[in-house]
């Protein structure tokens, strides 16, 4: 059991941190520019990046979506829609996770 933890946190730590670095690099920050910005150190911001630092707060979360131009909102129900999805599929015949997929979809639409 642990081990299964273990890598699921590293597995989230590398998605994080390859979004950070590619959000970052999309906007041509070095990474002290953008640690500046959330109010942390450059050296943070490498360590994000290299997922050596693998649970940043939720306060430098948060000021890292700001900094980069990331809409949580949107971030955190793509990663719910895709949750849900990878857990009982499209028309599982479960009406809830039916019913909350179809919401998160016409909820995604709607912000384009």
């Amino acid at each position: 059991m642990e081990k299964e933890y273990r890598q699921a946190q590293f597995k989230k730590s590398f998605v994080l941190s390859e979004r950070i670095k590619n959000a970052r690099e999309k906007m041509k920050a070095t990474q002290s520019e953008l640690g500046k910005r959330v109010g942390v150190s450059g050296a943070y911001i490498q360590q994000l990046e290299k997922g050596v630092k693998l649970n940043p707060s939720l306060e430098v979360l948060l000021k890292l979506s700001f900094a980069l131009g990331v809409d949580v909102y949107k971030q955190a129900l793509k990663e719910i829609l895709q949750n849900l999805r990878s857990i009982e599929g499209p028309n599982s015949g479960d009406e809830y996770i039916d019913d909350s997929i179809k919401i998160i979809v016409e909820v995604l639409k709607e912000d384009k």
